[in-house]
């Protein structure tokens, strides 16, 4: 990376910060990205399945196990294939949603992390200035 006096800098050097911080920020945008597309996944996973939220979800799985049931019953195979596909899509769903939650948990742990990790690096810094 070139800075404004058209030096060289590289990530990691005094001037940019330290590698920790560099890898941090590079890390978080991807995570945030990748979190970002889950959401929207979920969302339109979501409309599919023409539910608002993933409240419902519960709910709607245990009706359809009954519906898909009560076809086999009822000798109407055709109606439980598509309710098992149905069902399917909402196990999908909710698998989703539990991965995003633990991404999310995830996220914010390693960056309470790396606050700590950065306040310890500051406070090192600080003990080495006033050697």
């Amino acid at each position: 990376m070139i800075n404004p006096n058209g030096q060289e800098k590289f990530i990691g050097s005094k001037e940019n910060g330290n590698i920790s911080t560099a890898t941090a920020c590079i890390s978080k945008e991807g995570k945030k990205s990748e979190l970002r597309e889950l959401k929207t996944q979920l969302k339109h996973g979501l409309q599919m399945c023409k539910m608002k939220d993933m409240t419902q979800i519960g709910e709607r799985m245990k009706r359809t196990e009954e519906r898909i049931q009560q076809y086999y019953d009822e000798n109407r195979v055709n109606e439980a294939e598509q309710e098992t596909t149905y069902l399917n899509e909402l196990k999908q769903l909710k698998v989703l949603s539990e991965e995003i939650s633990l991404k999310i948990t995830v996220f914010f742990s390693k960056a309470i992390d790396q606050l700590n990790l950065s306040e310890l690096e500051n406070r090192l810094k600080y003990g080495l200035e006033k050697c």
